[in-house]
């Protein structure tokens, strides 16, 4: 009996270590699935980033591509500004009563006001405050008061690995925080300048369907 007792403390201390080594499993496995999922974080954060820079590339792109459309509309407005002069010169060497350019301007719209309206409008939509932006975003998670993502356990590599990933995931997210702000300003931009677009091309359109059917009147 006596040494069938001095036994059990043996297989107690087994049982303890085989428990123990089960547990350090058990923390590894989590461990390597914690890796590979913040892994997976920052290989979407790195493609994400990717297309918000292709993003921003197209959004300059069209930013200049409109900037030149209008351009060419205020040299058509130019250009017009001559053919109506042109016009009204020929009219008055032509002796005719009434110069269509002159009753343009005094029964019907003056051309170069509304151009002018329009930029002025412009520049007062552009030269308005903007609006209070959100407060950023809170997208670090410290965890006590060590400034860490995660609590140390093991103090291993893949530990330092796993709050390296989420420091890069945390800052790629501020950047591409930054970088939708900078979108939406853009888009707001061009949108004005679309609609300053449609308003200049109407009223160029205007201008020479008049003078193409005053030059045809006056050519009979």
């Amino acid at each position: 009996m006596v040494f069938g007792k001095s036994k059990e403390p043996e297989v107690s201390k087994y049982s303890e270590d085989k428990t123990i080594r089960a547990m350090q499993v058990t923390m590894d496995e989590l461990t390597n699935e914690d890796l590979e999922s913040t892994k997976r974080m920052v290989t979407y954060c790195v493609d994400a980033k990717e297309n918000a820079i292709n993003t921003l590339v197209q959004l300059d792109d069209q930013g200049e591509q409109l900037e030149l459309f209008e351009e060419n509309l205020n040299r058509v407005n130019v250009n017009m500004e001559v053919a109506e002069k042109g016009l009204s010169d020929l009219n008055k060497c032509c002796g005719l009563c009434t110069c269509p350019w002159d009753k343009l301007e005094t029964d019907g719209k003056n051309y170069e006001e509304e151009w002018q309206k329009i930029e002025k409008e412009a520049s007062k939509a552009g030269s308005q405050p903007e609006q209070k932006q959100p407060q950023p975003i809170q997208t670090g998670l410290p965890v006590g008061t060590t400034g860490r993502y995660i609590y140390q356990i093991t103090y291993d590599s893949k530990e330092e690995e796993i709050e390296e990933n989420l420091e890069q995931v945390n800052d790629i997210v501020l950047n591409l925080r930054k970088m939708a702000v900078d979108m939406s300003h853009e888009i707001d931009s061009q949108s004005k300048t679309i609609d300053k677009i449609a308003e200049k091309s109407g009223l160029n359109r205007e201008r020479i369907t008049l003078a193409n059917k005053i030059a045809n009147t006056m050519n009979k």
